[in-house]
C-alpha cells in the first residue's frame, strides 16, 4: 500500500508546482506557446492524414496500373533533400521488384491542405509511371522526352481517375 501513496503524493507536488508555476507566468508569454503546441499538433495530425491519403492512393494506382508484383512504398523528404527543380522521385530494384517513392514533405508545401494532397497523388502516380517504363531502353539524352512522355501520361490518368461523371 505504501507506493501508491508514495506515488499519489508526487503526483500532487507536481501538481502543485506545475499550478504555482503557471500561476507566476504572464498570460501573454502562455499564448505563444500554445499557439505554437496548436500549430505543431495540426501540423502533426496533417501529416498522418497525409500518410494514409498516400498510401491509400498508392494501393489504388498500383493496383490501376498493374504493378502488384512489386513492393513498393510511399515516404515523404524534405525538399532540401530532394535534387533541383524536383518535387519527388522514386528509387527502384528490378531483380528485388521493390521501390521507393519519394514525395515532398507536408511541411514543404506552400498549398492548401486538398490541393497539396492532390498534388501528392500526382507525385504517387508520376513516379508510378516511371517505374512501369522502367523496362524501356533509357538514356541522357532521351531523359527529357523520357519526362515529358511521363508527365503527359500522368496528367492523362488523373484526369480521367477525377473525372466527374
Amino acid at each position: 500500500m505504501a507506493p501508491s501513496r508514495n506515488v499519489t503524493i508526487g503526483c500532487l507536488v507536481a501538481l502543485s508546482f506545475a499550478s504555482a508555476f503557471a500561476q507566476t507566468t504572464r498570460p501573454e508569454t502562455q499564448l505563444p506557446a500554445a499557439q505554437e503546441v496548436s500549430s505543431l499538433a495540426k501540423a502533426a495530425e496533417q501529416g498522418q492524414l497525409a500518410q494514409r491519403f498516400m498510401d491509400d492512393r498508392l494501393a489504388v494506382w498500383q493496383q490501376r496500373l498493374k504493378l502488384e508484383g512489386w513492393r513498393i512504398s510511399v515516404t515523404t523528404v524534405r525538399l532540401s533533400d530532394l535534387p533541383p527543380e524536383t518535387l519527388g522521385g522514386i528509387r527502384w530494384d528490378k531483380s528485388k521488384k521493390s521501390a521507393v517513392i519519394l514525395v515532398l514533405d507536408p511541411s514543404d508545401y506552400r498549398l492548401p491542405f486538398r490541393e497539396m494532397l492532390d498534388d501528392m497523388e500526382l507525385t504517387i502516380v508520376h513516379e508510378l509511371v516511371h517505374l512501369d517504363i522502367a523496362s524501356l531502353p533509357r538514356g541522357q539524352a532521351s531523359r527529357g522526352s523520357e519526362e515529358h512522355a511521363v508527365s503527359g501520361i500522368t496528367d492523362a490518368l488523373l484526369g480521367l481517375a477525377r473525372k466527374k461523371p
